[in-house]
């Protein structure tokens, strides 16, 4: 005789096995197949090891003689609906030696389905992955919550088993722009800056994942063209040309939409070769340029000075400032 038994995990779920050793025998090995060995249902494993074997409640469903319990155990798991997501089983039942066809799918040694495996960081598991399925791209699931992982990479797995035409995804090698840098990432692309990303508030795979979405959002054009020009104040903008005084946007009547939408609309009259006029009593000078209510001299080899002491006039500051880049050794002819 043997009996077809019903573990309840705490969230609700429920798993559908068969034995023909005592219950008990069974649970054991159950808690050790979670603890000690790579084998068993992946979910069920990860519950117990997150909650404890002790937090499931054990049933049985029906006793039966053995040649029975294989159409029991598939006859039980549809009844009760316990088949992933559902439920934990992740095969349609039918006994350990003999499984169903369906579980045909679930080959791996860690009972995943083909295609889903772990994911390994420095030899610590970190996350699934769900790779080179002929329906759909490569994706991870890395977070700390590992059960949470496993469920969104079978999720996406049976995502692209119910599909009739393969996700069409233009393949990008990200990978080969991404390196190692510290105790976080670098990446280098043909053309582009070096971008960093080093912050010591993000976990390794957060900032791994922050550098990824980078590589794609160059390689897709979503970079902002004038994030070089445009630089950020605690007030406005500010924008900053080749060969051009740098000109702030910092109203105090402005919001920080309207002084941002100035600001590009002063960048594309610069590129366009419209700039402004200059003022005939303070005339444009390269490495001067217009600072508060006055102007700063913004020499590279040497530290920036600024010039605008209310107390002075315009022109006084205008002067001062052309004063001291001629003291630069810079030949200014005003």
């Amino acid at each position: 005789m043997g009996v077809v038994y019903q573990l309840k995990a705490p969230d609700g779920r429920c798993y559908i096995g068969q034995t023909k050793s005592p219950l008990s025998t069974r649970v054991s090995q159950h808690k050790h197949f979670a603890l000690k060995t790579e084998t068993g249902s992946p979910i069920l494993s990860e519950l117990i090891r997150r909650h404890g074997m002790e937090a499931f409640e054990v049933s049985i469903l029906c006793e039966c003689a053995d040649a029975d319990l294989n159409a029991n155990e598939v006859a039980c798991i549809a009844r009760e609906k316990t088949q992933y997501p559902d439920g934990l089983n992740i095969a349609k039942g039918g006994g350990v030696v003999a499984p169903h066809p369906e579980s045909k799918r679930f080959m791996n040694e860690e009972g995943l389905p083909k295609y889903v495996t772990k994911r390994f960081l420095d030899g610590e598991h970190v996350g699934y992955r769900v790779d080179k399925h002929p329906n759909g791209p490569e994706r991870r699931f890395i977070s700390k919550d590992m059960l949470d992982n496993l469920e969104r990479a079978l999720a996406y797995w049976n995502l692209l088993e119910a599909l009739e035409e393969p996700l069409v995804v233009e393949k990008v090698d990200r990978a080969k722009y991404v390196q190692h840098y510290q105790d976080g990432w670098c990446v280098k692309i043909p053309g582009q800056k070096a971008k960093y990303f080093g912050s010591p508030a993000k976990t390794k795979d957060e900032k791994y994942k922050l550098a990824m979405e980078y590589v794609d959002r160059v390689k897709n054009g979503l970079l902002d063209p004038d994030a070089k020009h445009i630089r950020k104040l605690k007030l406005g903008y500010r924008v900053i040309f080749p060969d051009q005084k740098d000109k702030q946007f910092v109203a105090a009547k402005k919001t920080d939409e309207e002084k941002l939408e100035l600001a590009r609309d002063y960048l594309d009259r610069l590129r366009r070769g419209e700039v402004e006029e200059d003022d005939p009593e303070c005339p444009r000078v390269q490495y001067i340029c217009k600072y508060c209510k006055g102007f700063r001299v913004q020499h590279p080899d040497h530290p920036w000075a600024a010039f605008a002491l209310v107390r002075k006039t315009k022109k006084e500051n205008y002067d001062d400032a052309v004063a001291h880049l001629r003291s630069l050794g810079v030949a200014v002819d005003v």
